[in-house]
């Protein structure tokens, strides 16, 4: 067992624990202000008297015995080769346990008024992109080195056996490229495909609207037999909401669409992916929610926010009230990642009113539009990319989320992710096999 000796016991403090020693390193602790006698007990001292007896000194910075919010810039520097920062000596060399809080509980995040057209936290305000750091899991890294610590002082300590778990997520934004769109915007679009002289275009659309071929985005039951020996690890994401600028789902209603739903929800776990309009709008994600719990039969307690649109503490409060139990929205879009510095799922706590929740966040690392639209990168860079993020969580026995679209599973050279599909493949393969 290890001892975390304290004289400020907060709830800062329990749970950054919680998730340190719990979570992470599997082992059993206790938090105390009332050293053990026991010599076979570790104790970590996360204190400023340097009198107590204990085996590692961890010195505080503070942060952990504040409430409320304030403006933090940490100054960072490089620890045995790894970034970090709230620098205190002591044995550790700086304030581990503050650094983790800082990182998971999102700290940077709260109170930011620059903020993307999407309403996002925005990449280079993050202390991981501003130091190029963002694709290295430092959070798990330093824990790690907690573990290794605490191994030398007593190869007794039993830890938890942590194994690498690539989760594999589909968001599904459109399930018909053509069809069910309505008489009056596939005409307009025939029309414009027609005067641009579009003529690939125009060709798909009228053989799809009038089925004389599949629509191209028609394909979550192939989608979902790729994931056939994966299904434990494998999610989907549904758009449940209107038609709007950011939201291209349907506007006729589908039968097919609700049945392919409802039969993937019996092998797959599923999850809500809110229209973009209802980010923000409690009453409207309620009712988005709803309607897909109507579809699959069952409670909805998973979630992804289309364009990644979410905002602390704001949307995880509303995930909290509505009922949600798992988020899978902490990624950036324009870059690959670890935007809380961990690829480990840990609890959202609220800032705001000090507490930790049961919301379970699970840090998504790459999205396959990021790759395309944003790095430029073709099929085979993806795939390096991907591999090399995966490499990453493998060292620290962590959880690999990825990213990919239905709608970008295809083959349409039209749509521009021809090869990507196969790709996927490969990852699956490749990256699962190594699991």
């Amino acid at each position: 067992m290890v001892y975390i000796y304290s004289e400020h016991i907060t709830e800062r403090l329990r749970y950054v624990c919680r998730h340190i020693f719990g979570s992470v390193l599997g082992i059993g602790y206790e938090l105390g202000s009332n050293v053990p006698q026991d010599d076979g007990v570790v104790v970590i001292n996360y204190s400023d008297n340097e009198n107590v007896r204990s085996s590692v000194r961890v010195v505080p910075c503070g942060l952990l015995e504040e409430t409320g919010i304030r403006v933090v810039v940490p100054d960072v520097f490089y620890s045995q080769g790894v970034l970090a920062f709230f620098r205190t000596g002591g044995d550790f060399e700086f304030d581990v346990f503050s650094a983790t809080f800082y990182m998971i509980s999102r700290y940077e995040e709260y109170n930011v008024t620059n903020l993307d057209k999407h309403g996002r936290f925005m990449e280079q305000d993050s202390l991981m992109c501003r130091n190029g750091v963002v694709e290295m899991p430092v959070v798990d890294i330093w824990l790690l080195r907690l573990k290794g610590v605490l191994a030398g002082l007593s190869p007794s300590l039993d830890f938890a056996e942590r194994k690498f778990t690539y989760l594999k997520t589909i968001d599904v934004d459109n399930v018909f490229a053509f069809r069910h769109k309505g008489v009056l915007l596939n005409g307009a679009k025939l029309a414009l495909d027609l005067a641009k002289g579009r003529r690939e275009a125009f060709s798909l659309r009228l053989k799809s609207v009038f089925r004389l071929r599949q629509d191209p985005y028609f394909n979550l039951e192939e989608v979902a037999q790729m994931h056939d020996n994966h299904k434990d690890t494998t999610l989907f994401f549904f758009h449940s909401g209107g038609y709007g600028k950011f939201d291209k789902k349907v506007i006729v209603p589908s039968l097919s669409y609700r049945r392919v739903r409802a039969n993937i929800a019996k092998d797959f776990k599923v999850g809500l992916h809110p229209s973009h309009r209802s980010a923000f709008k409690e009453r409207l994600f309620y009712l988005e929610k709803k309607v897909l719990e109507n579809v699959i039969g069952e409670s909805v307690v998973r979630c992804r926010f289309h364009y990644l649109r979410c905002r602390f503490p704001e949307s995880y409060k509303m995930l909290e009230r509505i009922g949600v139990k798992e988020d899978y929205s902490l990624g950036f879009s324009n870059t690959p990642g670890f935007r809380a510095g961990t690829s480990y799922p840990f609890f959202f706590y609220d800032l705001t009113e000090e507490r930790q929740t049961d919301l379970k966040i699970f840090p998504l690392v790459v999205m396959d539009k990021t790759l395309r639209s944003n790095l430029n990168l073709n099929t085979d860079d993806a795939f390096e990319r991907i591999k090399s993020l995966a490499e990453e969580v493998k060292r620290v026995n962590g959880v690999f989320v990825t990213l990919f679209h239905n709608e970008n599973l295809t083959d349409e050279e039209l749509f521009g992710w021809k090869g990507w599909k196969d790709m996927y493949k490969k990852v699956l393969l490749q990256i699962t096999s190594d699991n």
